[in-house]
Protein backbone atom coordinates (compact mmCIF):
# COMPACT_ATOMS: atom_id res chain seq x y z
CA UNK A 1 0.00 0.00 0.00
CA UNK A 2 1.02 3.25 -0.92
CA UNK A 3 1.64 5.77 1.73
CA UNK A 4 -0.93 7.90 1.38
CA UNK A 5 -3.26 5.00 0.59
CA UNK A 6 -2.01 3.83 4.01
CA UNK A 7 -2.54 6.91 5.54
CA UNK A 8 -6.24 7.60 3.91
CA UNK A 9 -6.65 3.83 5.37
CA UNK A 10 -5.62 4.51 9.12
CA UNK A 11 -7.65 7.45 8.79
CA UNK A 12 -10.86 5.58 7.87
CA UNK A 13 -9.89 3.09 10.52
CA UNK A 14 -9.39 4.98 13.42
CA UNK A 15 -11.44 3.38 15.83
CA UNK A 16 -10.58 -0.07 15.07
CA UNK A 17 -6.72 1.31 15.18
CA UNK A 18 -6.80 2.74 18.38
CA UNK A 19 -7.88 -0.68 19.71
CA UNK A 20 -5.35 -2.74 18.79
CA UNK A 21 -3.06 -0.36 19.20
CA UNK A 22 -1.38 -1.64 21.86
CA UNK A 23 -0.23 -4.64 19.93
CA UNK A 24 1.81 -3.02 17.41
CA UNK A 25 1.84 -2.29 13.82
CA UNK A 26 1.78 -5.72 12.28
CA UNK A 27 -1.81 -6.35 13.65
CA UNK A 28 -2.90 -2.63 11.88
CA UNK A 29 -1.25 -3.82 8.45
CA UNK A 30 -3.75 -7.15 8.78
CA UNK A 31 -6.23 -4.78 8.16
CA UNK A 32 -4.83 -3.43 5.06
CA UNK A 33 -4.19 -7.34 4.18
CA UNK A 34 -7.69 -7.72 4.30
CA UNK A 35 -7.98 -6.11 0.96
CA UNK A 36 -5.83 -9.32 -0.70
CA UNK A 37 -8.39 -11.54 0.50
CA UNK A 38 -11.64 -10.00 -0.21
CA UNK A 39 -9.43 -9.56 -3.79
CA UNK A 40 -8.84 -12.91 -4.08
CA UNK A 41 -12.61 -14.15 -3.63
CA UNK A 42 -14.07 -12.36 -6.77
CA UNK A 43 -13.88 -15.02 -9.06
CA UNK A 44 -14.58 -12.84 -12.15
CA UNK A 45 -11.58 -10.94 -11.95
CA UNK A 46 -8.84 -12.57 -13.98
CA UNK A 47 -5.42 -12.83 -12.36
CA UNK A 48 -4.31 -10.48 -14.54
CA UNK A 49 -6.57 -7.93 -13.66
CA UNK A 50 -5.64 -8.69 -9.86
CA UNK A 51 -1.75 -8.55 -10.47
CA UNK A 52 -2.96 -4.97 -12.11
CA UNK A 53 -5.27 -4.02 -8.89
CA UNK A 54 -2.34 -5.13 -6.52
CA UNK A 55 0.32 -3.44 -8.51
CA UNK A 56 -1.57 -0.04 -8.37
CA UNK A 57 -2.45 -0.44 -4.69
CA UNK A 58 1.56 -1.00 -4.20
CA UNK A 59 2.58 2.47 -6.29
CA UNK A 60 4.15 0.66 -8.94
CA UNK A 61 1.17 1.31 -11.70
CA UNK A 62 -1.09 4.24 -11.23
CA UNK A 63 -4.58 2.95 -13.67
CA UNK A 64 -5.73 0.04 -15.33
CA UNK A 65 -9.59 -1.03 -16.66
CA UNK A 66 -10.69 -4.33 -18.29
CA UNK A 67 -14.54 -5.92 -18.47
CA UNK A 68 -16.15 -7.35 -15.89
CA UNK A 69 -18.62 -9.72 -16.40
CA UNK A 70 -19.81 -12.81 -17.98
CA UNK A 71 -20.03 -14.33 -21.51
CA UNK A 72 -20.99 -17.59 -22.84
CA UNK A 73 -21.65 -19.50 -25.97
CA UNK A 74 -24.43 -20.76 -27.82
CA UNK A 75 -26.47 -23.10 -26.34
CA UNK A 76 -24.89 -22.64 -22.76
CA UNK A 77 -26.63 -21.35 -20.16
CA UNK A 78 -26.71 -17.35 -19.75
CA UNK A 79 -25.38 -15.83 -16.67
CA UNK A 80 -25.90 -12.09 -16.04
CA UNK A 81 -23.83 -9.81 -14.06
CA UNK A 82 -26.01 -8.82 -10.63
CA UNK A 83 -25.89 -5.67 -8.64
CA UNK A 84 -24.18 -7.43 -5.91
CA UNK A 85 -21.24 -8.58 -7.65
CA UNK A 86 -20.77 -5.75 -8.70
CA UNK A 87 -21.45 -3.60 -5.53
CA UNK A 88 -18.57 -6.27 -4.09
CA UNK A 89 -15.89 -5.39 -6.40
CA UNK A 90 -16.68 -1.97 -5.71
CA UNK A 91 -16.37 -1.87 -2.01
CA UNK A 92 -13.13 -4.21 -2.12
CA UNK A 93 -11.52 -1.53 -4.44
CA UNK A 94 -12.45 1.27 -2.37
CA UNK A 95 -11.94 -0.69 0.72
CA UNK A 96 -7.97 -0.62 -0.75
CA UNK A 97 -7.99 2.86 -0.67
CA UNK A 98 -8.66 3.06 -4.66
CA UNK A 99 -10.88 4.70 -6.92
CA UNK A 100 -12.74 2.77 -9.13
CA UNK A 101 -15.21 4.27 -11.72
CA UNK A 102 -18.35 1.94 -13.30
CA UNK A 103 -18.49 2.99 -17.24
CA UNK A 104 -20.22 1.15 -19.95
CA UNK A 105 -22.43 -2.32 -19.75
CA UNK A 106 -22.27 -4.18 -22.84
CA UNK A 107 -24.57 -7.18 -23.44
CA UNK A 108 -24.94 -9.45 -26.44
CA UNK A 109 -27.65 -12.66 -27.09
CA UNK A 110 -25.24 -15.58 -28.29
CA UNK A 111 -25.81 -16.84 -31.55
CA UNK A 112 -24.30 -18.96 -34.54
CA UNK A 113 -24.77 -18.65 -38.21
CA UNK A 114 -24.93 -20.48 -40.71
CA UNK A 115 -24.25 -18.77 -44.30
CA UNK A 116 -24.79 -20.25 -47.29
CA UNK A 117 -21.29 -21.34 -48.95
CA UNK A 118 -19.54 -19.93 -45.74
CA UNK A 119 -17.91 -21.51 -42.68
CA UNK A 120 -20.73 -21.48 -39.11
CA UNK A 121 -20.04 -18.09 -37.35
CA UNK A 122 -20.50 -18.22 -33.81
CA UNK A 123 -21.17 -15.24 -31.20
CA UNK A 124 -20.71 -15.54 -28.05
CA UNK A 125 -22.95 -13.73 -25.78
CA UNK A 126 -21.74 -11.46 -22.86
CA UNK A 127 -23.42 -8.96 -20.07
CA UNK A 128 -20.10 -7.32 -18.87
CA UNK A 129 -19.55 -3.87 -17.17
CA UNK A 130 -16.25 -1.62 -18.25
CA UNK A 131 -14.33 -0.82 -15.07
CA UNK A 132 -11.79 2.28 -14.15
CA UNK A 133 -9.12 1.98 -11.14
CA UNK A 134 -7.19 4.02 -10.14
CA UNK A 135 -4.82 5.48 -7.41
CA UNK A 136 -7.20 8.33 -7.39
CA UNK A 137 -10.35 9.47 -9.32
CA UNK A 138 -8.10 11.44 -12.08
CA UNK A 139 -5.84 8.33 -13.04
CA UNK A 140 -8.85 6.40 -13.67
CA UNK A 141 -10.31 8.55 -15.98
CA UNK A 142 -7.24 9.39 -17.99
CA UNK A 143 -7.47 5.28 -19.27
CA UNK A 144 -11.51 5.98 -19.13
CA UNK A 145 -10.70 8.51 -22.26
CA UNK A 146 -7.39 7.17 -23.70
CA UNK A 147 -7.20 5.58 -26.59
CA UNK A 148 -5.55 2.67 -27.25
CA UNK A 149 -4.59 3.30 -30.76
CA UNK A 150 -4.04 6.70 -30.48
CA UNK A 151 -2.64 7.32 -27.19
CA UNK A 152 -0.59 4.06 -26.27
CA UNK A 153 1.91 6.24 -24.57
CA UNK A 154 -0.94 7.67 -21.83
CA UNK A 155 -1.85 3.81 -21.17
CA UNK A 156 2.04 2.92 -21.18
CA UNK A 157 2.54 5.64 -18.57
CA UNK A 158 -0.73 4.59 -16.66
CA UNK A 159 0.49 0.95 -16.76
CA UNK A 160 3.86 1.64 -15.16
CA UNK A 161 5.93 1.09 -18.93
CA UNK A 162 9.29 2.24 -18.63
CA UNK A 163 9.55 5.28 -20.67
CA UNK A 164 12.07 4.01 -22.92
CA UNK A 165 9.61 1.31 -24.11
CA UNK A 166 6.92 3.93 -24.18
CA UNK A 167 9.24 5.77 -26.72
CA UNK A 168 10.14 3.14 -28.88
CA UNK A 169 6.90 1.81 -28.80
CA UNK A 170 5.06 5.04 -30.00
CA UNK A 171 8.04 5.47 -32.52
CA UNK A 172 7.58 1.89 -34.37
CA UNK A 173 3.81 2.28 -34.74
CA UNK A 174 4.30 5.58 -36.74
CA UNK A 175 4.48 3.86 -39.75
CA UNK A 176 3.31 0.28 -39.16
CA UNK A 177 -0.68 -0.39 -39.37
CA UNK A 178 -2.20 -1.52 -35.83
CA UNK A 179 -1.65 -5.09 -35.14
CA UNK A 180 1.27 -5.82 -37.51
CA UNK A 181 4.78 -6.82 -36.04
CA UNK A 182 6.98 -4.24 -34.30
CA UNK A 183 10.85 -5.02 -36.08
CA UNK A 184 11.99 -2.50 -33.39
CA UNK A 185 10.03 -3.92 -30.29
CA UNK A 186 11.04 -7.22 -28.27
CA UNK A 187 8.07 -9.78 -27.88
CA UNK A 188 8.15 -12.01 -24.91
CA UNK A 189 8.59 -15.03 -26.95
CA UNK A 190 12.16 -13.62 -28.56
CA UNK A 191 13.84 -12.92 -25.31
CA UNK A 192 16.65 -15.04 -24.39
CA UNK A 193 15.67 -18.59 -23.54
CA UNK A 194 17.69 -18.00 -20.04
CA UNK A 195 15.16 -14.98 -18.93
CA UNK A 196 12.42 -16.92 -20.27
CA UNK A 197 12.96 -19.53 -18.05
CA UNK A 198 12.92 -17.40 -14.94
CA UNK A 199 9.65 -17.22 -12.54
CA UNK A 200 9.63 -13.11 -13.42
CA UNK A 201 9.11 -13.51 -17.17
CA UNK A 202 5.51 -14.24 -16.26
CA UNK A 203 4.97 -10.97 -15.73
CA UNK A 204 6.15 -9.35 -19.16
CA UNK A 205 3.24 -7.14 -19.96
CA UNK A 206 4.39 -5.21 -22.50
CA UNK A 207 6.57 -4.79 -25.70
CA UNK A 208 10.12 -3.95 -24.49
CA UNK A 209 12.49 -2.04 -26.72
CA UNK A 210 15.79 -3.75 -28.61
CA UNK A 211 17.93 -0.81 -27.53
CA UNK A 212 16.89 -0.98 -23.77
CA UNK A 213 15.44 -4.52 -22.83
CA UNK A 214 17.67 -5.39 -20.32
CA UNK A 215 17.32 -2.34 -18.23
CA UNK A 216 13.36 -2.79 -18.93
CA UNK A 217 13.36 -6.22 -17.81
CA UNK A 218 13.98 -4.58 -14.27
CA UNK A 219 10.55 -3.32 -13.87
CA UNK A 220 8.81 -6.71 -14.42
CA UNK A 221 11.63 -8.38 -11.97
CA UNK A 222 10.30 -5.41 -9.50
CA UNK A 223 6.59 -5.89 -10.11
CA UNK A 224 7.13 -10.21 -9.85
CA UNK A 225 9.14 -9.83 -6.95
CA UNK A 226 5.91 -7.76 -5.00
CA UNK A 227 3.13 -9.42 -6.25
CA UNK A 228 5.44 -12.87 -4.33
CA UNK A 229 5.79 -10.79 -1.10
CA UNK A 230 2.30 -9.03 -1.39
CA UNK A 231 0.10 -12.38 -2.88
CA UNK A 232 1.88 -15.55 -2.84
CA UNK A 233 -0.96 -17.26 -3.98
CA UNK A 234 -1.22 -15.10 -6.50
CA UNK A 235 1.99 -15.05 -7.89
CA UNK A 236 2.33 -19.09 -8.26
CA UNK A 237 -0.83 -19.25 -9.96
CA UNK A 238 1.04 -16.93 -12.71
CA UNK A 239 3.73 -18.70 -12.68
CA UNK A 240 2.38 -22.10 -13.07
CA UNK A 241 0.26 -20.93 -16.07
CA UNK A 242 3.01 -19.15 -17.64
CA UNK A 243 5.24 -22.54 -17.00
CA UNK A 244 2.31 -24.33 -18.76
CA UNK A 245 2.80 -22.15 -21.63
CA UNK A 246 6.44 -22.80 -22.34
CA UNK A 247 5.89 -26.93 -22.13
Amino acid sequence: MGPENFEQFKKEHEAEIEEVNDKGEDTIKEYAEEGIDKLEELELLSDNDKTDILLIWRGLKQATGFEYGYSWKPGEEEKHLADEELNKLKQTIEDMGLYIKEGEREQQEAAEEVPEGEVTRTYAGYDKVWIYIGRDKESAEQWENADHIKTPDTLGALSGYPQSAIDAYEEATKEVPYGEKLKEMVYSDELPEEIKEEDFAAFVQFFLSRDNWQEEIETVKKWAQEIKRTDPALYERIVENYKNRLR
